[in-house]
């Protein structure tokens, strides 16, 4: 089964193609307002890249929230279309899990965390695995008491990924040692490994056709 994975749900463009499983191609980019611009280009060379075509990819994957309005937004109405043209079905992939499965490894607590504006984070718990095990649902909540509820709630060693950066500092006062830090560099959910995740999803029946794919968000847009 060949995938078509798309992610515009945070400052990352990024687009993947999984063939019978393994990733054959994975492109991404950042820069201000590039979502509408180069999203159609990077699937155009994604496909010629990995060998393949738009009639041979079976389904398509897209990253439905939470994460940036307009980015979201973007990346659904794309798949939608792309969905219903071919007549295949969609896999939507929730970004905060999306974001768990770049750990791999990691024996304690997955946290992460994304930017949702005025003070606030969109954030989740995990546990390492393919999917990742959740142990949260998804919110949007105020950073220092998603940070004190953590401390009360988890006695183990809890690992930071994301839009961390900003509030290390505060982590660090409330958790101290408990909390651990991904690599910097790993800011928004990979391509390549969402589109491993969504390969899991097709395998196991969870999809979705177009009509059913719609944005997930968790909070409204700030004015």
């Amino acid at each position: 089964m060949n995938i078509l994975l798309i992610e515009t749900s945070n400052a990352l463009c990024g687009v993947a193609v999984s063939v019978d499983g393994r990733v054959a191609c994975e492109l991404s980019c950042t820069g201000k307002k590039i979502h509408s611009t180069q999203i159609m280009g990077l699937i155009e060379t994604a496909l010629n890249l990995s060998q393949t075509s738009m009639d041979g990819i079976d389904a398509f994957s897209v990253l439905d929230g939470p994460g940036s309005y307009t980015g979201i937004r973007i990346g659904v109405s794309i798949v939608k279309a792309l969905g219903q043209v071919q007549q295949k079905p969609c896999i939507c992939v929730d970004s905060l899990e999306a974001l768990a499965m770049t750990v791999p490894y990691f024996e304690g607590v997955i946290c992460p965390m994304i930017d949702a504006k005025a003070d606030h984070v969109f954030t989740a718990r995990f546990r390492p695995g393919l999917p990742p095990l959740r142990i949260t649902n998804d919110c949007a909540i105020q950073v220092d008491d998603y940070l004190h509820a953590l401390k009360e709630e988890t006695h183990e060693r809890c690992l930071f990924i994301g839009d961390v950066g900003t509030y290390k500092n505060r982590i660090v006062s409330i958790l101290g040692p408990q909390a651990v830090f991904a690599n910097s560099g790993i800011y928004c959910p990979s391509p390549g490994s969402t589109c491993l995740l969504a390969n899991y999803y097709l395998e196991h029946g969870e999809y979705a056709n177009a009509t059913e794919v719609h944005p997930r968000y968790l909070k409204r847009p700030n004015a």
